[in-house]
């Protein structure tokens, strides 16, 4: 019986992932009961009130889910979160969600029991592989800092209160040990709300000449077009459709890029897009071209938003 038990809970937790779509990665769970939302809560030591967590959502339970702060489980802390049917129609295992919570109890020594408070989920989306190419017109020692509305994730070189380089007219960058990079990586989480007002709706099978295109009439060169073609393109072309909207405010309001000395040109393109199974209808958006004068900064990155 156990063991029937078992495999019926492995199938409701695969096909609850398998319905939230490819954003969804395996997890670690740890071990626990359900608690139930009629539990006495009082016998639980309580540890804060009105707090927030950032949590990884691991596994659906009957009142709600389990989660860890990091998505590897790796100190053995997890947390139970009581919520509604309602409340987790909108989120999928291996989300990273942000909690507001009225109280937080200590079930025992790894774990935690969590009340959030209504309305408590927000859903952090990757801004995943922005890229920023460096072109002064000599050598120069350059800072960039970056003001990111999220948490960052991966950097390299490594983020240490901004960074500072050493960039040589044709790109190529060196840190202060020698060492080159042909770009400054970062990607991150954030709660953007993207832009698809306007935009295009593209079949999968004519994404790579639709990014081309477009990536030449934002002012990319081919070397950083096709660097941008050569990640995104596995993740897009088996969808029937793309649906892609390339952000401006949105993604610079909540990316701040601070550069000393400032750049004369400054091209930042990000790409906000989701697959669809239908044709949308969508109002086109003008893509132009910015000149290149002195020293040009150029940045791309995307993200795959969740419909």
């Amino acid at each position: 019986m156990k063991k029937l038990l078992t495999i019926l809970l492995s199938v409701f937790v695969l096909l609850t992932a398998t319905a939230c779509g490819d954003n969804v990665t395996s997890a670690t769970t740890g071990e626990s009961s359900t608690i139930s939302q009629a539990e006495d809560f009082s016998k639980y030591e309580l540890v804060e009130e009105n707090g927030s967590l950032t949590l990884n959502i691991t596994e659906f339970t009957d009142d709600g889910f389990k989660a860890n702060k990091n998505g590897s489980d790796s100190d053995g802390t997890y947390y139970t979160v009581i919520c509604s049917e309602k409340d987790k129609e909108n989120i999928c295992v291996a989300d990273r969600v942000d909690i507001s919570f009225e109280k937080l109890y200590k079930a025992d020594e790894n774990s935690f029991v969590v009340i959030p408070t209504k309305n408590a989920f927000v859903i952090y989306e990757p801004v995943d592989k922005p890229v920023i190419y460096l072109y002064p017109e000599e050598k120069t020692e350059v800072s960039v800092e970056l003001d990111f509305n999220g948490q960052l994730m991966v950097t390299y070189p490594q983020y240490n209160n901004g960074w500072q380089v050493t960039a040589m007219p044709d790109g190529t960058l060196y840190d202060k040990d020698g060492n080159e990079y042909s770009y400054i990586f970062w990607d991150g989480i954030s709660s953007i709300d993207y832009d698809f007002s306007k935009g295009f709706c593209v079949k999968g099978e004519d994404t790579t000449e639709f990014l081309r295109e477009s990536l030449k009439r934002l002012g990319l060169t081919p070397r950083e077009y096709n660097e941008f073609i050569v990640y995104w393109l596995p993740l897009m072309q088996s969808n029937k459709y793309n649906v892609i909207s390339f952000q401006t405010d949105r993604y610079t309001d909540n990316a701040v890029l601070n550069v000393t000395p400032a750049p004369d040109t400054v091209i930042r393109v990000y790409m906000a897009y989701y697959g669809s199974d239908e044709y949308v209808d969508i109002a086109p958006q003008e893509l132009s071209v910015p000149d290149r004068l002195g020293f040009t900064l150029v940045e791309w990155g995307g993200t795959e938003v969740r419909r």
